[in-house]
């Protein structure tokens, strides 16, 4: 349904990618918003329902339990929708740029074309860690979770690559690369603590039978 609304008014419309990008320059913003106003209001129902300890539930668990769970799984499909839409219009934007451009660069078209997968990825694994609770289904809570962190820190750092070296075509300023680099930097550190985090939980959980609060 996204494809289908990007390509309706880039083509049928007559929109250029560059009407399409300013026009939804607001929606990144907005979907941050969505996610931080989503894992605090899930935060609180969960805590004062007594659902979940009020010292720092993971994320996760403060989506398990009803009516939290609703709200959880409303907020992250809907921040879906938005990134679903701006990692397409982002793909075209760059895809109009490389077929400007003499020689072709192939090896940046073929990567532009993976970040688009992996963009959609990350996308579709938002909603499935919602919908699919981890007291509930685990497996695929688990499995979600991983295609989403996953797929969205290798898109970040190959789309940065490709916003570096064609800056100037991009008409993207060299602090905007900057800052594009260092969220790379933070969101890697906080992937890999997260991964020491879940191992050192699934240690102690296995030597003493019982979950750590």
């Amino acid at each position: 349904g996204v494809w289908v609304l990007c390509f309706v008014a880039r083509y049928t419309a007559g929109y250029t990618v560059d009407w399409m990008k300013a026009k939804i320059s607001f929606l990144p913003p907005v979907a941050i918003v969505i996610l931080l106003a989503t894992c605090v209001t899930t935060y609180l129902m969960s805590t004062l329902e007594h659902h979940e300890p009020f010292w720092l539930p993971t994320i996760s668990e403060t989506g398990n339990s009803p009516p939290e769970s609703c709200i959880f799984t409303l907020g992250l499909s809907i921040c879906s929708f938005i990134l679903g839409f701006c990692t397409i219009v982002h793909y075209m934007k760059i895809a109009d740029l490389f077929a400007s451009l003499t020689p072709a660069p192939v090896y940046y078209i073929r990567l532009n074309i993976v970040c688009l997968v992996l963009g959609l990825l990350t996308s579709i694994g938002m909603p499935f860690v919602a919908a699919f609770q981890a007291q509930n289904v685990l497996v695929v809570h688990n499995i979600a979770a991983f295609l989403l962190f996953t797929s969205q820190l290798v898109y970040m750092w190959a789309i940065t690559r490709i916003v570096y070296l064609y800056r100037r075509g991009l008409r993207v300023s060299d602090l905007v690369v900057r800052v594009k680099i260092v969220i790379c930097l933070v969101n890697s550190a906080f992937y890999v603590g997260g991964f020491i985090t879940l191992i050192g939980h699934a240690i102690i959980v296995r030597a003493t039978g019982h979950p750590v609060i």
